[in-house]
């Protein structure tokens, strides 16, 4: 699915009537699926229910009656963000089914398995992406406006010079954007952007002060979006990195420190590895969003400036250039051939023995076989019976 020009976004089911969202939900959708909106009423006291595929959401922002209020220019929803409904199914439904009863979930499931032959298969789509071919190696920067360089200055991942070595590098940055959208979209973001080939895979994530914002998202549960993102990116092969978050705001920034606290106390063990940024105590620090004397490094109170920005991209590049290395594809890639580096040499005791195998004489009780005559063309050495015969070219 894709919309508003955010192609391969994450998309929210919702629906709006009687001006206003009676029924919405946080939990995301994308790539190609089956959405279901049974619609409830006060005259039978049902709700709305929100299906993707053949299975209901597990939460509701809002779950109220809409059939009550249908009227001209009543609509249902697919947003792009679960604040920001602004989808409306436009230029993304290839099919669409209205019903005048409420269907059950095995008749949604019916209809899905349905859609699925006959629509999706019909045009050719619902296969996964293929990933890149590429063999150079990749960075993903993934996050929100800090580092899609709105509102103005340049992003850390636009400007990643100084690399000891050569990168591919993507920005997929989206502004407004929630983590849980990004965890959500990596089966088509960096699930395609993957390069097996490459030597290097890194992808990293930046983000959560929208969640706290606009979703009023606790620690826990930034982190924990963090920990799934990780997860889901380790899995397809990319190495996690996380960026610690940036001070924001009075009334956010214990959250935001409460967060980069469980970044820094949990990263090694799940096998992620952290760009600390905040350690800059003028991007990190309790406050340092408000730039105190002898800091000067937010622009607006949210957002880094450019001297933020930089800030956060020497951090980036020292983790590129100092850490220790992504390992090498498998082995079978680069066939090694022998060589007199890497020959095995036998220890000094077993080319002893040799030695000794090869130029011992018989024991006094063998048998001496007798001297050829000397009208043999080829006469053999008396030792040549103890030692190897030479291999034949």
């Amino acid at each position: 699915m894709s919309g508003n020009n955010r192609p391969g976004a994450a998309y929210y089911a919702g629906s709006y009537a009687g001006y206003g969202v009676p029924s919405s939900t946080s939990e995301s959708v994308v790539g190609w699926h089956c959405v279901t909106e049974t619609l409830g009423s006060a005259t039978d006291s049902t709700v709305d229910h929100l299906f993707y595929d053949d299975a209901e959401v597990t939460s509701y922002n809002h779950q109220a009656a809409s059939w009550d209020h249908r009227a001209a220019g009543d609509y249902d929803e697919l947003g792009h963000a679960p604040w920001f409904y602004l989808g409306f199914f436009e230029g993304i439904t290839s099919y669409l089914l209205e019903y005048p009863t409420l269907l059950s979930p095995a008749e949604i499931a019916a209809n899905v398995q349905a859609l699925q032959s006959s629509v999706f298969a019909a045009r050719g789509v619902g296969a996964t992406p293929p990933q890149s071919t590429s063999t150079i190696p990749q960075i993903l920067c993934n996050g929100d406006s800090i580092t899609n360089e709105s509102p103005g200055p340049v992003s850390y991942c636009n400007e990643l010079t100084g690399l000891n070595q050569n990168f591919n590098i993507t920005n997929v940055g989206h502004a407004g954007s929630i983590q849980l959208t990004m965890v959500s979209n990596v089966p088509l973001v960096e699930g395609v952007l993957y390069a097996p080939r490459a030597p290097l895979n890194i992808a990293s994530m930046a983000g959560g002060i929208n969640d706290i914002n606009i979703n009023s998202a606790t620690a826990a549960s930034v982190f924990q979006e963090r920990v799934w993102w990780a997860q889901k990116v380790a899995a397809i092969g990319w190495k996690p990195v996380w960026l610690t978050m940036t001070s924001s705001q009075a009334g956010v920034d214990p959250i935001v420190q409460a967060v980069n606290a469980s970044l820094r106390a949990s990263a090694a063990a799940l096998g992620v590895t952290l760009v600390d940024s905040a350690t800059d105590p003028c991007l990190g620090a309790t406050g340092a969003f408000a730039n105190p004397p002898g800091c000067n490094l937010f622009l607006d109170g949210i957002h880094p400036n450019q001297a933020g920005e930089d800030s956060i991209r020497n951090s980036y590049v020292n983790f590129i250039n100092y850490s220790p290395a992504q390992p090498r594809p498998p082995r079978h890639w680069y066939p090694a051939r022998p060589t007199s580096s890497n020959r095995p040499m036998p220890s000094p005791r077993s080319h002893r023995q040799a030695h000794r195998q090869v130029s011992r004489c018989p024991p006094a009780s063998a048998s001496v076989r007798p001297r050829p005559s000397s009208s043999t063309t080829h006469p053999r050495s008396p030792l040549s019976r103890y030692s190897r015969p030479p291999a034949r070219l």
